[in-house]
């Protein structure tokens, strides 16, 4: 079953670590910019931001979370989480998301934290059969070469992964 996409009206908004503790604690999408802006509230309430936060800036901007924050948002909700321990090689560098791909585990849902994007992915009975999900939709493996690209979200490494168990 593909999860609901996000609305035409919000992929301008960069509320990519939201929208992946949507998919991941099976919360309701918004629909429009209300719908939004509700669930930014209870999200700054949960980690302890003034109501002012995110107001003023860019929509490309809003709802930007760390890492600590997307944990007790998650945990907020009751999702059952762990941290994926990352290969780093001898550089000091981790998988890119392409390498990491390959290797993800069956019947798992993932976010994964890569530089400046956070994107949510999961796998049915077949591993090599993901879906990546994010404000400009669903990707899959066929994907694979457009993510490669100059720009695209494929060849960056990874910052950090948390599994949804």
């Amino acid at each position: 079953m593909t999860r609901q996409k996000c609305t035409a009206s919000l992929k301008k908004y960069g509320f990519c670590a939201v929208l992946a503790i949507i998919y991941a604690a099976n919360l309701i999408m918004p629909s429009s910019r209300a719908a939004l802006e509700i669930l930014l509230c209870e999200i700054k309430s949960v980690i302890g931001l003034s109501s002012g936060a995110w107001k003023s800036t860019k929509p490309g901007k809003i709802g930007g979370l760390s890492f600590f924050n997307i944990i007790k948002i998650l945990n907020n909700y009751g999702c059952n989480i762990a941290i994926v321990d990352l290969f780093v090689n001898k550089k000091g560098k981790t998988p890119t998301l392409n390498k990491w791909l390959k290797k993800i585990a069956a019947n798992a849902c993932y976010i994964v934290i890569v530089q400046k994007h956070v994107l949510f992915v999961e796998t049915k009975r077949i591993k090599s059969k993901w879906k990546m999900y994010d404000q400009s939709g669903v990707h899959t493996k066929q994907n694979m070469k457009k993510m490669a690209q100059k720009g695209g979200h494929g060849g960056k490494h990874l910052q950090y992964v948390i599994q949804i168990l």
